[in-house]
């Protein structure tokens, strides 16, 4: 007997579900937190589905598996895989498909936008070793159904792989055939030719990209603004100083030739350009940065923290060695620590603490390993100590707080010591959050 409801779709879930329902492959691009897992399992059951496979990230498997347990109404099995064992998972299906023992089969990829990568593992065992179906797990479903609110990490070739192989007919060129990469790439962004080859430094035709995607039905998304009424507020900067510890060895990098060579990178190429320089002293930089603001952060934060005693902050972070230094200057708030080192069940154990006892009143995350799958929402407040240099990275963490049963907007802060590379670094995380949004929104 299928398990029982407990609690009732929303009418746009239902909506979308039975859009998805109705495709061969769908991209539900919904902005993080709005609710696109109850999307895909709702269209699984519309669609009668025998099996269905879903690759998602390893710490939300957990979730996955409890919402299929609430909202599954249809009979079908389910597999939830980390994205790190797709290839593992490939020759299974294969066999499960010759034995003919399920005759409908749903694909789910969530976090979709991490298959981006033609070279990568995963992003072979899903797309195939061209990224044409051939030999992926693509070319095993019947349906394809792929989720995430960060559809566009930096630039429109990133879109490629999942267009080859889930909706190759958008691309057709003038010669009947899909476009091949480097002419997606010649037509939606701009190249900018170096010594070593090309080199794509932005997007363009963002009107006739989003055109294909939307209006052919391929891709639907709603925003939280949309669904809720409400939104995080858009980020702002809280400005710090330097610790004297590090001030000299900061102005000392930053004036010397490879510190002006990593400027005119960012100039040059944003941030994609600096994380291509991320060795040596690029490298030493950045973790400089990060560590030079703990001290007069740490004390900003927990001034806030002792003026409002009910409330909780997120603060984010890069390096270990600066979460660390977080960790021991808030010691007194009881902080949990998320990053690389925590194993997926005790993320989701540290999560339901963070939510549930007021003793813990910081979330000290790494970006990138709380960014996707958490519930932050205890928090109205984010502070991005650090950041990622990709940044769709940073509006996944960011998003972590946002609360749809709360009223009072979210708020987010970058962290920036005024007069250094690093506000500009800063100025560039924000402005690669409006890329998706010409596309998107």
């Amino acid at each position: 007997m299928a398990p029982k409801i407990r609690r009732p779709l929303k009418p746009y879930q239902i909506e979308d579900g039975q859009h998805v329902a109705k495709r061969k492959a769908t991209l539900v691009a919904h902005q993080p937190r709005v609710g696109k897992t109850n999307i895909a399992i709702h269209a699984a059951d519309l669609r009668l589905a025998d099996l269905v496979i879903v690759i998602c990230p390893p710490n939300v498997r957990h979730n996955w598996r409890q919402a299929i347990k609430e909202f599954r109404k249809g009979r079908w099995h389910a597999i939830v895989c980390g994205d790190n064992f797709a290839s593992k998972l490939l020759p299974r299906i294969k066999m499960l498909r010759k034995t003919r023992a399920f005759k409908h089969v749903v694909l789910v990829l969530d976090e979709s936008h991490r298959f981006k990568n033609r070279a990568a593992a995963r992003t072979r065992a899903v797309y195939g070793p061209e990224c044409t179906a051939i030999g992926g797990l693509v070319e095993l479903a019947d349906q394809v159904v792929l989720l995430t609110g960060t559809p566009l990490p930096n630039d429109p070739v990133e879109l490629y792989p999942m267009l080859r192989s889930c909706a190759p007919e958008l691309i057709i060129g003038d010669n009947g055939r899909p476009l091949s990469k480097s002419r997606f790439e010649n037509r939606y962004c701009k190249v900018k030719w170096t010594p070593f080859g090309t080199k794509t430094v932005g997007g363009k035709r963002y009107g006739e990209l989003k055109a294909l995607l939307m209006e052919s039905g391929f891709c639907i998304r709603r925003t939280r603004k949309e669904v809720f009424g409400r939104d995080l507020q858009p980020p702002t900067n809280v400005y710090v100083q330097a610790a004297k510890a590090f001030g000299s060895e900061l102005s000392a990098l930053e004036a010397s030739p490879e510190g002006q060579r990593i400027k005119e990178a960012l100039q040059r190429g944003g941030l994609v350009a600096l994380a291509k320089l991320e060795k040596g002293s690029a490298a030493r930089l950045r973790k400089l940065y990060g560590l030079a603001k703990v001290a007069d952060l740490s004390s900003l934060i927990a001034d806030e923290l002792e003026e409002e005693p009910d409330s909780k902050v997120v603060v984010g972070f890069w390096h270990t060695d600066v979460g660390d230094a977080y960790a021991q200057a808030l010691r007194r708030f009881h902080p949990l620590v998320f990053d690389g080192r925590v194993s997926s069940d005790r993320k989701v154990r540290m999560n339901r603490q963070f939510l549930d006892n007021k003793k813990h009143r910081v979330i000290l995350g790494q970006i990138g390993a709380a960014g996707v799958g958490l519930d932050f929402s205890a928090a109205r407040n984010v502070v991005l100590a650090e950041w990622s240099y990709v940044g769709v990275d940073n509006e996944q963490f960011c998003a972590r707080i946002f609360n749809m049963n709360v009223d009072e907007p979210g708020f987010i802060r970058f962290a920036v010591l005024p007069g250094s590379m690093d506000a500009e670094i800063a100025q560039e995380a924000k402005r690669k959050l409006e890329i998706a949004a010409k596309i998107f929104d």
